[in-house]
């Protein structure tokens, strides 16, 4: 495995885990939107504030590049371990 796939498997793993906690008729959260919230943090902070879809949208984008960076960091890592 190199890097690209790591960090690809990162972003397929926050997609499907935003997928199964979203509505998409109509286009909101199942519930609360609160386990994206901590799942994106540090960077939903800036998306806090903003309605449902709109959160769903950030997160699909900066969480995705977030999980994906948080994946090939892991593979840096258990790469240089071992």
């Amino acid at each position: 495995m190199d890097e690209k796939k790591a960090f690809f498997i990162g972003v397929g793993i926050h997609i499907i885990f935003l997928f199964t906690r979203v509505q998409f008729f109509p286009f909101r959260c199942i519930g609360e939107c609160t386990s994206i919230i901590v799942a994106d943090i540090p960077i939903s902070i800036i998306y806090l504030a903003f309605s449902d879809p709109l959160l769903i949208i950030f997160s699909l984008i900066f969480g995705s590049i977030l999980w994906g960076f948080y994946f090939w960091l892991l593979y840096i890592v258990f790469q240089k371990l071992f």
